[in-house]
């Protein structure tokens, strides 16, 4: 479909194709999915610069959506890319584009994944502790690590157990909460 703006040149440069085909132990599949993740945030920067713009939050969802459906093929095809499969970036990567998704079965089904490669030592708790929060989050139910922030607030979403959260974090390697919210002001006011 051709609309006004899909002749628009775009600021952010094009990730590798998401339908590409992944092959096993390909040396392409770390760099693919930090690209995609890379593609994701530049759109959200810039989305984010101008507010209202539908046309720019059109293009963020389009890629997420194109980015989950190659996570989707990814997983299918070599489970979750763990540290050990993709190394520490780009698993980072395939957590934030698992993050940005709308399936939630998927991420329901990635949780279990990640669970199982922590327990293997190949995964970090900490991925398992954003994951975790982001499947309770979506239910409607208070998260237990408060790694989920909602962006109109800069706050997390609701938490269970507030008293026992920073040793909750603790034990999944995740800093103190006042630490994190620090971090992540200093990050929203700097963008």
């Amino acid at each position: 479909m051709t609309t006004l703006f899909s002749t628009m040149p775009s600021a952010v440069a094009p990730a590798p194709a998401a339908d590409q085909a992944v092959q096993d132990s390909s040396p392409s599949l770390p760099e693919m999915l930090i690209a995609w993740s890379a593609r994701d945030e530049a759109l959200t920067a810039r989305s984010a610069r101008l507010p209202g713009v539908a046309y720019w939050l059109r293009e963020v969802a389009a890629a997420r959506t194109e980015h989950e459906r190659a996570l989707v093929r990814v997983v299918n095809q070599h489970g979750w890319p763990s540290v050990d499969l993709v190394g520490d970036e780009a698993a980072t990567a395939a957590l934030r584009i698992l993050l940005h998704g709308q399936d939630h079965a998927f991420l329901l089904r990635c949780r279990d994944l990640i669970a199982a490669a922590v327990e293997d030592g190949a995964c970090s708790q900490v991925h398992l502790a954003y994951v975790v929060d982001w499947c309770l989050v979506r239910l409607a139910q208070p998260q237990l690590y408060a790694t989920a922030i909602n962006p109109a607030l800069g706050r997390p979403y609701p938490v269970a157990d507030p008293d026992g959260l920073d040793t909750r974090r603790n034990e999944m390697c995740l800093p103190p909460l006042a630490q994190e919210l620090a971090r992540h002001q200093t990050r929203r006011l700097a963008s």
